[in-house]
Formats: C-alpha cells, structure tokens, sequence
C-alpha cells in the first residue's frame, strides 16, 4: 500500500498538469516575471493561460475530449443472473453534518451510490461493495456517508461490504481481490473512470463486469455554445482520466504491479 506521503504528492503533481491547475501556476509564474520587470515574457504567460482557459472551457473541447472515454466501455448487456458482489469505487462527500445524506455526497459519488443500489436490487442475495479513503483531518469519510445512505435507502447492514483505507483504483482493485476473487462481480464507477478502473482491475485478474454511470459528455453540441465553467470541468475529468492511464501505462512497463497478482499479457 502506498504511503499517505507518496498519494499526496501523486494528487498535487496532477492538479498543476490540469487546466485549471496549470492555469493558476502559469499566472503565478506570470507574477513572479513581472516582479523581475521581465513584462514581455509574464505577457506572454498570461497569453498563455487566457488560451488554455478558453480553449478546455469550450463545450465542443470538453466532449471531444470526454466522448472517447465515456463512450469506450458501455454497460455489459449479458449479466449472470448469479452476482453476490457489486463494487462501487469511492469518491468524495463533505461534511456538512447539517444537510441530508443525499446532499453530502459529492455528484460523481451520489450517482455511483444509485447506481450500486439498482444493481443491488436487480440481483437479490448479492452484496454491496464501498470502498473509499478517510482523510486524516476529516471525522467522517466518503465510506461513511455512502453505507448510510444506502441503509436510509433500505440495505441491510450485513449486505454492505465497506473500507476507508483504499487511497487509489489499485488499492480498490487489491481489496475487491480478495472478496471475489476470479468469480465475476458488478464494477460501478464513472463513464470517464471506468476504462481506466477497468485496465487496473485487469492486471489483478478480475472478472468486472462494467456497469458505468455519471456521464458528463453532452451529446449534442452547437457551435455557438459559449465557453463555460461545467466545460472546463468537463475538460478537468476527461484529462484526469488521460493523466491516470498514462501513470498506470508507465507503472505497468516499469514493473510496478506486483508479480503474481496481474494476468499475463
């Protein structure tokens, strides 16, 4: 498992390689020159950032960006009827003790928490599975809210499997491991997450069977839709995403799945 130390600093490189990151470090940068009188290049800078912004926050960019993810893994048509597990990855909630169960969950992980309890419902005798990470500095975490809310939601307690010790999709996918283990389960995450989750699941030998949720591409766009703050986001998951699968790209031809427990190229 890796070190708190290792997943926060993993967290902080990402966020500068993302538009809205690189954005804020650009100006910085841009700052930083015109305190050395270097107006020219801190200009140029600025140029810079005012064109990334525009560019990630067009809604055309954002789909483009999002459709070859979103649209590479679709639900599996042909489910076992027999499924005794179906795994939700974790997400984010606040803690806002004062607003319902239902409002502390963040979006990306209310829909995930839904979409767990549908399939719990289509298959009868099967467990859910939440797996999340708890913050040092929060008193409660996303595990927490989510095995709440499902059993408001009516789920017994003994048919929900939970941890708040997986920091990443791997750790998710080390846990899972150890419940199913070559017996197919249900895997419930977002569209723009799911092939990466999927690659990860593979190199433990998992059977997933791929039930996405939480789609953020619009489908139909026109032309003359103006920039916009839910693109930039859009635009901010979709190179999440990129970003993810080329570290675990790197990791997997560096070695770094541990032997004996990927399936073989």
């Amino acid at each position: 498992m890796q070190s708190l130390t290792a997943f926060y600093i993993k967290k902080f490189i990402s966020f500068f390689l993302e538009p809205f990151g690189l954005s804020l470090l650009l100006v910085a940068l841009s700052i930083l020159l015109l305190h050395q009188k270097r107006t020219k290049a801190a200009a140029t800078l600025l140029y810079a950032t005012l064109g990334i912004l525009l560019v990630f926050s067009y809604p055309l960019v954002s789909d483009a960006l999002l459709e070859p993810i979103e649209r590479s893994v679709t639900t599996e048509k042909s489910i076992p009827p027999r499924i005794e597990y179906i795994h939700v990855l974790g997400n984010g909630a606040n803690e806002a003790y004062w607003q319902p169960l239902s409002s502390r969950l963040h979006e990306a992980a209310l829909k995930r928490v839904l979409e767990g309890y549908i399939q719990y419902r289509e298959h009868p005798g099967s467990h859910i599975v939440i797996t999340g990470f708890a913050r040092p500095d929060r008193n409660e975490s996303y595990t927490d809210v989510a095995v709440s809310l499902l059993e408001k939601m009516g789920v017994p307690r003994k048919d929900i499997i939970f941890t708040d010790r997986t920091k990443d999709t791997e750790e998710e996918a080390k846990f899972i491991k150890r419940l199913v283990a070559d017996e197919p389960y249900i895997l419930v995450t977002s569209a723009s997450h799911m092939k990466r989750a999927l690659y990860v699941m593979r190199k433990y030998s998992l059977a997933s069977i791929a039930v996405p949720t939480d789609y953020g591409e619009m489908g139909s766009i026109d032309l003359l839709y103006a920039p916009s703050l839910e693109a930039l986001k859009r635009s901010q998951r979709a190179l999440h995403e990129y970003l993810g699968m080329l570290w675990y790209k790197l990791k997997d031809f560096a070695g770094l799945f541990k032997k004996g427990e990927r399936e073989e190229d």
